[in-house]
């Protein structure tokens, strides 16, 4: 009896452990019971390789206590020293200060790592229509260190549209238009840390029916035109 009790609880440990291993690496085919977040990706400082070589989004122009435009001061003693920006007359306890850069993969690289230790699913990376040419015209580096991160921790990524500041007359198109060009060239629904949900990979759109000046459309039916488009106006392999 004992025998059987002991041969019993070593098969639970071996079967809890392959459940966990396999935990490790995301189902992508659902959505449920998932825990995505938004990945804006919009850090950026001078040095980082970016194009505008300067200080994005951490501040209002060169960061001072005046024009420091973050809420909350990220922790990055985590961070290794090819990896952090250096920020100019800024100390922490009096020692240096510094924040990061999306650019950086590495530094992305480490954002994964961490959500796959504290058990996020992915992230909805988000691309935001008045920057999707610049975006495109540099390589669409940070999207590219999204993906390499996801393929690296077994997370899965999905692209969400944000129409903030886009022109009510051009949005969808642009949107369409770029949809098709990260499937042709970028082959992101091909890969396969992709999120789907119901055999179709999952994309979303953040903005439309705000219902306040900078995020279009006004008209309902042309939102509604856009999700149909999506369902079952575009052509088979964009649905």
């Amino acid at each position: 009896m004992a025998k059987r009790y002991a041969t019993a609880f070593f098969t639970l440990v071996i079967f809890g452990v392959t459940l966990l291993r396999a935990a490790d690496v995301i189902d992508r085919s659902t959505l449920d019971r998932k825990v995505l977040i938004g990945y804006q990706g919009w850090f950026g400082c001078p040095g980082d390789g970016s194009p505008g070589n300067r200080w994005s989004h951490w501040s209002r122009g060169i960061p001072s206590a005046e024009t420091l435009a973050i809420d909350l001061y990220p922790d990055l003693r985590e961070l290794d020293a090819d990896e952090r920006c250096s920020l100019p007359g800024f100390t922490i306890q009096g020692r240096p200060a510094y924040l990061f850069s999306a650019w950086n993969r590495k530094t992305v690289l480490r954002h994964f790592q961490w959500m796959k230790q504290y058990g996020l699913d992915g992230v909805l990376v988000q691309r935001f229509i008045t920057d999707i040419a610049q975006r495109r015209s540099t390589g669409d580096v940070v999207l590219k260190n999204v993906i390499a991160g996801a393929e690296a921790t077994g997370r899965t990524f999905a692209i969400e549209y944000d129409v903030s500041g886009a022109n009510p007359q051009n949005f969808a198109q642009i949107l369409q238009d770029d949809w098709k060009y990260l499937i042709d060239n970028l082959k992101v629904t091909a890969n396969p840390r992709y999120q789907f949900h119901n055999g179709k990979p999952l994309v979303s759109v953040w903005g439309m029916g705000l219902n306040e000046a900078g995020h279009p459309p006004e008209d309902a039916a042309a939102a509604k035109a856009l999700i149909a488009w999506f369902h079952s106006g575009a052509p088979e392999k964009y649905r």
